[in-house]
């Protein structure tokens, strides 16, 4: 967790600066010179910790371990600079290097060595190769040029940044603690069971979209005028609502079918019952981190993170003791979403103070009557089980769900056609 913190950390500090940033080789030997303190000073609590506990045989594995980690926090750093510099081809090239290298490198130690340690330090090293393979001018690791200002101003930024995601790497896993401690395991596998049906594609889904688009955001700021940015924001806003929104009611409507194509029949009851709850806490969350932090980032001022993240945390641990007793696993869906929806009402209050985003109520509402027509849709086939009806169903889905877009963007023309007709007519006379 502290090494996942560290590289978002980074990742979004870089991401945010480098776009208007004058002299970006003072900027990357800052970042790269904190990068490597962090990187020691956790190899050497964790070399510690080893001698101290008298762990000796486990530090090939501890070893391998934390090479693995320091690769991706590496590597994902590169990633956020080809973000921000909007480098599409080579962001695509060491994702795609990546993937395939772990594919192959992992595949042949576990054949060959069948041993986790090896296969650790494979995915280690096809991170590192992935990493190497597009250079980016400034992001070299020897690059060590500290600059006592842009240090201050980075941990300014960055510090509220590395609690908000230390808060957040404990959400994820807070209701499965909470249901051990409150339900037992059995509860525990059924609410993960449940997250990897409805969570985890709405998850990747956000993920997909929402850095991208901030890089975007960040330069529309940093390089033009402010109708540029209102209208990027708008558009960011639009299109993760537009992706994320339809999966999670989709996933909700297909969901009798999902769980048992999906995690068999011994988990589906359970499922079905939660995909509401967690769709709409996934949702919640996508939002706000994707959206609504950006104000946070764009202002260059974090610190309403740490209040945000630190009531979701609160909430969840208060209503998790109240709910899980009493309704066991569904009551940890319930207590997320409330958790996740006091976070995310609070996050849109302090960014509303913080920078304005921009809610185009019109387009907003577009995706979410023509979600509500997929879902109604869905309904009609959703009993249908089997691989091939839930392909049939998406098609189903993915239809509706566009035709009823196109349908609104039409009508939406149709009423400014008439407007701007009606309008050119009276300026002439025509009408009385």
């Amino acid at each position: 967790m502290p090494s996942a913190c560290r590289s978002s950390c980074s990742r979004s500090s870089l991401q945010r600066f480098r776009p208007g940033f004058s002299e970006p080789e003072r900027l990357f030997g800052t970042l790269i010179v904190v990068f490597c303190a962090l990187c020691a000073g956790i190899a050497a609590v964790a070399g510690a910790g080893t001698l101290l506990s008298n762990s000796w045989r486990d530090a090939p594995f501890l070893a391998a371990c934390l090479f693995s980690i320091f690769a991706t926090a590496w590597f994902e750093l590169k990633l956020r600079v080809q973000l921000a510099e909007l480098q599409a081809g080579p962001y695509f090239g060491t994702n795609l290097a990546r993937g395939t290298l772990i594919l192959l490198l992992s595949f042949a130690a576990a054949y060959t060595q069948q041993n986790a340690t090896v296969m650790i330090a494979a995915i280690g090293v096809s991170t590192l190769i992935a990493a190497s393979l597009f250079r980016t001018e400034h992001l070299d690791i020897v690059n060590w040029r500290f600059d006592r200002e842009i240090g201050r101003t980075l941990f300014q930024f960055g510090l509220p940044v590395f609690v908000g995601f230390g808060v957040a790497n404990i959400l994820i896993s807070i209701d499965r603690w909470m249901l051990q401690l409150l339900a037992g395991s059995k509860a525990v596998g059924l609410f993960t069971a449940a997250s990897f049906v409805a969570q985890v594609p709405i998850a990747l889904l956000a993920g997909g979209i929402g850095p991208s688009a901030n890089a975007l955001a960040v330069r529309a700021y940093e390089f033009t005028d402010s109708a540029t940015v209102k209208a990027q924001l708008e558009e960011n806003l639009v299109s993760l609502l537009g992706i994320v929104l339809p999966a999670a009611m989709g996933i909700t409507a297909l969901s009798r079918n999902l769980a048992y194509v999906l995690v068999g029949e011994n988990f589906a009851p359970t499922v079905i019952e939660l995909a509401p709850w967690l769709c709409v806490a996934s949702t919640l969350w996508a939002v706000r981190a994707n959206y609504f932090d950006s104000a946070f980032h764009l202002a260059r001022n974090t610190r309403p993170l740490i209040m945000i993240m630190s009531v979701t945390l609160a909430a969840n641990v208060a209503v998790d003791f109240w709910l899980i007793p009493w309704k066991a696993e569904l009551g940890a869906a319930i207590g997320s979403c409330i958790a996740l929806g006091a976070g995310f009402v609070v996050a849109v209050i302090a960014s509303r103070r913080i920078y304005k985003l921009p809610l185009p109520i019109k387009e907003t509402a577009k995706v979410v009557l023509a979600s509500a027509l997929m879902y109604s849709a869905l309904q009609t086939v959703a009993d249908s089980r089997g691989v091939g009806a839930f392909f049939v169903q998406l098609t189903i889905g993915s239809l509706v769900y566009l035709t009823s877009i196109v349908a609104l963007d039409v009508l939406q023309s149709r009423q400014w056609l008439v407007r701007q007709l009606t309008g050119w007519l009276a300026q002439r006379g025509m009408l009385s």
